[in-house]
């Protein structure tokens, strides 16, 4: 269950300036509460108040917005060949992401390659360091900073959080990068049911149900790329056959036109109508079940996705027509969002760094 600051800090992300009154309705409390929250974070210079509304009659509203000397946030998407990081501050979002190849040199650990990713950051900041957010692919427990597996990157039972709690000293979050992507398109919508799915190195999704992530028992809730869809299908990585991961990730679904066409080392054509044809195919058998267990209003398909074709959100929308109940009917759009999972965690972070401190 969403707290009420919880509900102003995701207001404020999405539309700000605002007034305390809009952040009592949106968060379902009194004006009075809505008042101490902001009043203690206007104290701590994180909001400010800014113009007062003129034109209406009675007296100007007053309006709040992030403090222009607040403190940034440190958002990192860790990939199989390197880390992008970027700093996320609640009144700019996600700034100019650099990348760090550091895991290509000398073995390193992905935890190595992180570190000194961040140092690399922290030594060029021009913000003080409020947190660290990760994002990874795999089975994240959030709750205790805990990489339960990145296949991809070859990581088990690793306690990231800890170790970058200790190196830095400030609060972490470590989550799903689907998980994030979902929750930041969700703020920046302001939707509370949709469904967030994107290709790369494999493919991951994420659900939001009012405003807050499906996590799972097991923390796998989302795990559509190992979902099986064809059972004749090539074999996946995780061992299985036919799953969505092995059809239509980047690498799979290249090196599978590859094979269609006799050809080697070809990028993937936009304009090519097989590959379009084989993503709506095998994308449309995984979400027909999705949109009927989860009934989400929009389905969002993740930056790569309109890599690989920019007809592919109304060819989806039309097949879902056919295959779901008319009652179901759902939207599906591409990610405004350059870095959608950094976008999320930089979010996440703010909103558990904050709350924390009106509690």
């Amino acid at each position: 269950m969403t707290t009420a600051s919880e509900a102003i800090f995701r207001r404020l992300l999405a539309r700000r300036p605002v007034t305390r009154t809009d952040l009592a309705q949106t968060a379902g409390i009194s004006r009075t509460y809505a008042v101490q929250i902001t009043d203690r974070l206007l104290q701590e210079k994180v909001l400010m108040e800014v113009q007062a509304l003129s034109g209406e009659p009675g007296r100007p509203a007053t309006l709040l917005d992030w403090h222009a000397e607040q403190p940034a946030y440190l958002a990192a998407l860790v990939g199989r060949a390197e880390v992008t990081l970027g700093w996320f501050r609640p009144g700019d979002g996600y700034l100019d992401a650099t990348q760090w190849v550091e895991s290509h040199r000398g073995g390193a650990t992905i935890t190595e390659a992180l570190i000194a990713g961040i140092d690399h950051q922290l030594a060029a900041a021009a913000f003080p360091l409020a947190g660290i957010g990760v994002a990874l692919p795999g089975i994240i427990d959030s709750e205790r900073g805990l990489v339960v597996q990145a296949l991809h990157l070859n990581l088990r039972n690793v306690l990231l959080r800890d170790s970058l709690v200790q190196r830095f000293n400030v609060p972490v979050v470590i989550d799903r990068a689907a998980h994030a992507a979902a929750f930041a398109e969700s703020v920046y919508r302001q939707e509370k049911d949709l469904f967030y799915i994107d290709t790369g190195q494999g493919v991951g999704g994420g659900a939001i149900h009012d405003y807050l992530p499906l996590v799972g028992h097991h923390h796998a809730s989302g795990e559509i790329g190992h979902v099986v869809v064809w059972p004749e299908g090539p074999v996946c990585e995780c061992g299985k056959q036919g799953c969505l991961e092995a059809l239509i990730s980047l690498p799979q679904l290249s090196r599978r036109r590859d094979v269609k066409q006799a050809g080697k080392g070809q990028s993937l054509d936009r304009d090519d109508a097989w590959v379009l044809a084989e993503v709506v195919r095998w994308l449309t058998v995984a979400l027909t079940n999705v949109v009927g267990l989860l009934d989400p209003k929009t389905i969002v398909l993740g930056p790569h996705f309109r890599e690989v074709n920019v007809h592919l959100a109304t060819a989806m929308a039309e097949a879902l027509a056919a295959t779901t109940l008319p009652e179901h009917r759902v939207d599906v759009t591409f990610s405004q969002l350059a870095h959608p999972a950094c976008e999320g965690i930089g979010i996440a972070l703010t909103i558990t760094d904050l709350t924390s401190r009106v509690r």
